[in-house]
């Protein structure tokens, strides 16, 4: 997994965007959902050393396989937080209490 997000990040340096689509196993793969989990957490961290606020609802829409907002895991959901609260957003918890009250108790 240590080279998809080494693609990732190579791909955002040099051309400044990336498509995650074309570093992820094919839809029906059972590794597609990990891989996707690992290479969002790698892009939200890059997106926001640029300044490019993305929300994981984005990733959502882009990617329905990972579940309705109950469902989105709570590594993604932490993930996101520790990013944020890095590159100086710093959302206060309640924020993540209101998107994410299904996995609140888990991230806290």
């Amino acid at each position: 997994m240590n080279h998809l997000a080494a693609s990732l990040e190579k791909t955002w340096q040099g051309s400044g965007t990336a498509n995650l689509e074309k570093l992820l196993p094919p839809p029906g793969s059972p590794l597609r959902l990990r891989f996707l989990r690992e290479l969002i957490k790698t892009e939200i961290e890059i997106r926001c050393q640029l300044g490019q606020l993305v929300t994981l609802e984005e990733y959502q829409k882009r990617f329905p396989e990972l579940g309705s907002p109950d469902a989105i895991s709570p590594s993604l959901i932490f993930a996101e937080y520790q990013v944020r609260q890095r590159y100086g957003e710093r959302p206060e918890l309640s924020v993540y209490q209101a998107r994410f009250p299904e996995q609140f108790e888990q991230l806290v």
